[in-house]
């Protein structure tokens, strides 16, 4: 793998057919086995997600979350246990949003995918 990588050890190294690819995308490896074997990968089947940021909301909520624990142990210090208890509040709805979000942008992200692809 050194020989094929220019020496580095880290590299990602992929052989597939006698051509080396080092550090290769997933489409470019998929292509690769395309070639070689079109019955072998099944494009419907094979989907990548690009990363996604995080989005919007999730930070926002998070962020909330962080800001009303801090309030709610200030406030309680200051004498103010009601307070606290209600910054307290603020922060589990904060961390249930959080979890909302996820959940559903999981259930998004689990698609569907027909068992098998037959040409008419």
């Amino acid at each position: 793998m050194r020989g094929l990588a220019g020496g580095n050890e880290t590299v990602p190294t992929v052989v597939v057919a006698g051509t080396a690819m080092v550090n290769p995308t997933g489409g470019a490896v998929l292509e690769a086995a395309r070639r070689l074997a079109p019955a072998a990968v099944d494009p419907v089947r094979v989907r990548f997600q690009p990363r996604r940021a995080y989005p919007k909301a999730l930070v926002a909520a998070w962020l909330i979350v962080v800001v009303a624990v801090i309030a709610s142990f200030a406030v309680d210090r200051a004498g103010h246990r009601g307070l606290g208890w209600g910054f307290d509040a603020v922060a589990v709805a904060a961390y249930l949003s959080v979890r909302f979000i996820r959940r559903r942008g999981a259930q998004v992200a689990q698609a569907p995918v027909p068992s098998e692809v037959h040409d008419s």
